[in-house]
C-alpha cells in the first residue's frame, strides 16, 4: 500500500477559454512486476523466447543488469541456463527481484474549452454553448523504468501485470446550457 496518494486540479479561466489540468500522484509503495517475471520466465533456452516472453521482448532495458561473467555485480543472475541442466526457476514472481518502486506523477486529463459568445448563441434560445476538448491519460512520470505502468495494478497482491501503458483517450465535446 502507498504511504502518500493524492490528486489536484487547477482551472485557469480567461475571456471565455479555460484551461483544467488533474494530477494524481502515489509514492512510497512498492509493486511485485509481475511482467517481468513473466517475460524472463522459460529462458533456460534463448530459442524458446516468444515476441512478448524473453528478455528480448519488452525489456531491453535492463539487458546490461544481469551477471555474465566471474566478479560481475549485478541486479539479476545470469539470463540463460544451460539446456538440459534442471535448475529451479530463478524468475519466479516471489523473488525479491521482482519489487519495483510504484512511485509516480501522472497527468491524468487535461481539458481546454472555449465559452462561445453570448451574442452568438441567443438566437439559438440557449444560455451558453461550450466547445471543448479532453486528453487524459496523457503522460506518466515514474520511479522505475522496469514497470511499464505503475498506475495499472492488482491492490489485493501488490503486482502488476501490465505489458503496456493505459492509452492515451482524446475526446471532444459540446456542452449546451438550455
Amino acid at each position: 500500500m502507498p504511504k502518500v496518494t493524492g490528486g489536484w486540479t487547477n482551472t485557469f479561466s480567461y475571456k471565455g477559454i479555460s484551461l483544467s489540468v488533474f494530477v494524481n500522484y502515489s509514492f512510497g509503495n512498492y509493486l511485485i512486476n509481475g511482467t517481468m517475471s513473466d517475460a524472463l520466465n522459460g529462458t533456460k533456452d534463448p530459442s524458446s523466447w516468444g515476441s512478448l516472453a524473453g528478455p528480448g521482448g519488452v525489456y531491453s532495458s535492463v539487458l546490461d543488469q544481469f551477471w555474465a561473467q566471474s566478479g560481475d555485480q549485478t541486479r539479476y543472475p545470469r539470463m540463460v541456463y544451460g539446456t538440459g541442466v534442471a535448475v529451479p526457476d530463478p524468475w519466479n514472481v516471489a523473488r525479491d527481484y521482482f519489487l519495483s518502486n510504484g512511485g509516480y506523477v501522472k497527468i491524468q486529463q487535461i481539458t481546454l474549452g472555449y465559452m462561445l459568445p453570448g451574442k452568438w448563441v441567443n438566437g439559438l434560445h440557449v444560455r451558453g454553448i461550450r466547445v471543448y476538448g479532453s486528453m487524459n491519460n496523457v503522460h506518466t512520470f515514474k520511479k522505475s523504468r522496469n514497470l511499464v505502468d505503475p498506475t495499472v495494478y492488482d491492490y489485493t497482491t501488490g503486482s502488476n501485470n501490465t505489458t503496456y501503458p493505459t492509452g492515451v483517450k482524446l475526446i471532444g465535446g459540446l456542452s449546451v446550457d438550455l
